[in-house]
């Protein structure tokens, strides 16, 4: 019997794709990080590239603009990069080239999921179920984690911040592991949304549960406030699809339920036997420190944490507000000591490496990510880019470009079948 599978090497990448980015470490290899979902990524760069040299075509539909806001982007960090190496004597260095790096990751991941007709539904769910035990193992384990565990997430095991063990997770750092995971989240609420993908009860409870446990075990506030815009999205949509009373009632009433009895059930057990989950809940609910400025480290406990490098940004922007001054520092002018990469604002960042003009490329790519897919697209920019770093996250800007890559293939898709229905329904009234 002769056993054919009819699967796409696009669809099966993009498989691949999402769960390499959501679950896998980065392996290094001989003093090089590799990761499948670059490869991925560079390869789509490679298709995509072909189909404007060969088909004389970008690619398809709406996603055209945002692949040349990228370009423009990249070019704009070259030209800022040159002009200060030029004008100013800073020296180019390896920081210029992984924000260059992480940018065509983006072009590549944005490609990767336009290019992709594949049903993703149920390996986004269980990427982010395995995301949350991963981080959660390795958080409450540490080196106590199974050997092949403490040899794949080596870079996780020890991490003391602030007086306590706080594990940094999948990639080592605890706010980057669960923005990645809030990236995966907001991929499962966005098919969600859009009847991509089926939810039971019990899957619905599960993204609350886990969510919030992996940030409150791994620990990090900003995200908490993350995962909380993305939940409120996804509860919002659970209401708008079953609008009858009855019908959420039937839906909300299990989700309730099975939270309330989960929490009831493992909160004592888990807090008994891991204290640090404890501490970690202590720490991300006390407001005192959040809204206290006057301490000695306010700038990075506080809300204050935004404005951290203000003076430092605002004395290297002022040179070149228009198209900015790159990436890296040094050169022979003290406000260009350090690199445009460090001032927790991405924002700060944009402006100071591609100025006012890189700026206004970045909103319109948020722009019209929220208009064409949903306010949800604005969660990794309200919190994580303004306290940590978004943009330089290559697995949750991956993700987030292969949303909306995926999102505005089937949404094209949709409105050229709309176009033909109705030429046909046109053509067949004119011969009536």
């Amino acid at each position: 019997m002769n056993i054919k599978l009819n699967v796409r090497p696009i669809n099966l990448a993009c498989a691949i794709f999402i769960f390499d980015c959501a679950v896998m470490p980065v392996i290094k290899l001989m003093g090089l990080s590799i990761k499948i979902s670059y490869g991925i990524a560079f390869i789509s760069i490679l298709l995509l590239l072909f189909n404007f040299i060969y088909k004389r075509k970008l690619t398809y539909g709406s996603s055209n603009s945002i692949f040349i806001w990228l370009m423009t982007y990249t070019l704009l960090l070259f030209f800022g990069e040159l002009w200060s190496a030029s004008v100013y004597g800073i020296a180019i260095r390896t920081g210029f080239f992984k924000i260059i790096i992480g940018v065509v990751l983006m072009i590549g991941s944005l490609y990767c999921g336009y290019a992709s007709k594949a049903k993703i539904g149920a390996i986004a769910y269980w990427s982010f179920i395995a995301n949350v035990v991963v981080n959660c193992t390795l958080a409450l384990l540490g080196r106590s984690v199974p050997s092949f565990m403490a040899r794949l997430y080596s870079v996780s095991l020890d991490t003391f911040i602030d007086g306590y063990y706080r594990n940094g997770g999948i990639i080592g750092n605890p706010n980057s592991s669960l923005l990645v995971t809030n990236m995966i989240l907001l991929l499962v609420v966005v098919l969600y949304r859009y009847d991509k993908l089926r939810l039971s009860s019990i899957k619905l409870a599960s993204l609350y549960l886990f969510s919030i446990a992996a940030d409150i075990i791994v620990s990090s506030r900003g995200e908490l406030l993350h995962t909380v815009f993305i939940l409120a999205y996804l509860t919002f949509w659970i209401f708008k699809k079953n609008d009858s009373p009855t019908k959420l009632l039937k839906k909300s009433i299990p989700i309730v339920l099975i939270i309330l009895l989960t929490v009831g059930l493992l909160w004592g057990v888990l807090a008994e036997r891991f204290p640090n989950i404890q501490t970690s809940l202590d720490r991300m609910t006390s407001l005192d420190d959040v809204f206290d400025t006057s301490t000695e480290d306010a700038n990075t406990a506080s809300i204050a944490r935004p404005f951290l490098k203000f003076d430092v940004f605002f004395g290297r922007f002022k040179y070149s507000p228009i198209w900015g001054t790159g990436i890296d520092g040094g050169g022979n002018i003290s406000a260009f000591t350090k690199g445009t990469t460090g001032y927790h604002n991405d924002f700060f960042m944009i402006l100071g490496a591609t100025g006012i003009i890189g700026l206004i490329l970045w909103i319109k790519i948020i722009k019209k990510a929220i208009t064409k897919i949903g306010i949800c697209m604005i969660s990794p920019f309200i919190v994580t880019a303004i306290s940590n770093t978004f943009i330089q996250s290559y697995f949750g800007t991956m993700l987030y470009f292969f949303i909306i890559g995926y999102v505005l293939c089937f949404k094209d898709k949709e409105a050229k079948e709309v176009c033909i229905t109705r030429r046909s329904m046109s053509k067949t009234s004119n011969k009536l």
